[in-house]
């Protein structure tokens, strides 16, 4: 089987970690995977042009133009195959992908980053309905489409792609997840009591409303640890900082290994996810796995997993007293913070385990390829 992605391994990401995580699953269960992607990093450094990791085969391309994560070009070359499943709607290469393989091979695409999201600004809306002309016909050619929500799902359907063809299929979250993460990593940093944000630092994520959601609390021994790559919006948001007058207050940690990124969930007061926007959210369910409580706007995805109240807190998205009210009434109450993480946890575990959301992804697999006649079965 062949995956097509925007960025993978070594680059880190929501959509790169999924890809990793799902071919790993697939060449368990003894299939081959081939994972097609750009040879530029998001860092801008070269990668070899083939490559392997955990038995999934790496095949780069050089872009042939490239003005950003979605915003870069490659045709992939692709041989026999069962399935072909594209990762990014937006993302030039699925499209030629889809349009000429399909028909060869099963084809499957997962949106990932939410196709019903409101693009923030005016020359943006206008790219996305460009785009949408012909995505929407990439998406009515493939033979299943994954969303990760319902409400994505509806989006797609008033656009007429056959309900049948689409799947809501969450993103899951590893078994190793929830193993306790070591807190002596927030000590290293020098952090006590401390919210988090976990993802990329873009001006998208909104952490100037979480900056501005704690100066309000007014809380001077509480600090904020920012935590992922840059993708643009450190240096601004240090200013910010400055203005807001808690410079020292706010750690900007950057990407971190695995075990960093569970150890500073562990020793955290909560994880803030501020976003204008979220597909779903896995950051989330990694927040849970730890046992912690969160708070999130309620954009996307996210009120398909967060129960306002019983596994987490929601507020409307922009609104900067309700997030900074929202962050002081799990601080101030200690009991309600445990009950808020405890449940999250139990939901992560029943509804969002990695291995189950692998199987059903294979099933469907394998449903695509029964309705037609391709030479090769799973």
């Amino acid at each position: 089987m062949h995956y097509v992605s925007p960025h993978f391994y070594p680059d880190i990401g929501g959509v790169e970690d999924h890809v990793l995580r799902l071919g790993r699953h697939m060449v368990v269960e003894g299939h081959e995977v081939t994972v097609h992607t750009s040879r530029i990093s998001l860092a801008g450094a070269s990668l070899p042009q083939q490559d392997t990791i955990d038995g999934i085969m790496i095949q780069r391309y050089t872009p042939g133009i490239k003005l950003g994560y979605y915003a870069t070009t490659f045709r992939s070359r692709i041989g026999a195959g069962d399935i072909l499943h594209c990762h990014g709607y937006a993302f030039l290469p699925n499209d030629f992908a889809v349009r000429h393989y399909h028909g060869r091979m099963g084809t499957v695409f997962t949106t990932h980053h939410g196709v019903r999201m409101t693009p923030p600004n005016l020359r943006a809306r206008m790219l996305r309905r460009l785009y949408d002309l012909r995505g929407l016909g990439t998406l009515k050619k493939a033979d299943r489409v994954f969303t990760s929500s319902q409400a994505d799902k509806q989006w797609l359907i008033e656009r007429n792609v056959i309900p049948r063809k689409i799947e809501v299929v969450p993103d899951g979250i590893a078994d190793d997840a929830f193993i306790p993460g070591a807190k002596a990593f927030a000590q290293r940093h020098g952090l006590t009591n401390y919210v988090m944000f976990l993802g990329r630092v873009h001006w998208e994520k909104c952490i100037d409303h979480l900056l501005s959601a704690v100066a309000k609390t007014n809380r001077r021994n509480l600090q904020v640890a920012v935590v992922g790559p840059d993708a643009g919006a450190m240096n601004e948001l240090r200013q910010v900082a400055e203005k807001l007058g808690i410079r020292d207050s706010v750690k900007f940690i950057g990407q971190v290994s695995q075990d960093e990124k569970k150890g500073l969930l562990a020793g955290c007061a909560l994880l803030a996810l501020p976003s204008l926007y979220e597909a779903q959210g896995l950051v989330v369910l990694e927040a849970w796995a730890q046992g912690k409580p969160i708070v999130a706007s309620r954009v996307g995805g996210v009120p398909d997993m967060v129960e306002n109240g019983v596994n987490g807190l929601l507020y409307d998205w922009g609104d900067i007293d309700e997030l900074a009210a929202s962050i002081s009434e799990i601080l101030d109450d200690p009991a309600y913070a445990t009950k808020l993480g405890e449940a999250g946890r139990t939901t992560a575990s029943e509804r969002y385990r990695w291995s189950s959301v692998a199987e059903r992804i294979e099933v469907i697999y394998a449903s695509v390829l029964a309705e037609r006649p391709f030479r090769h079965k799973i």
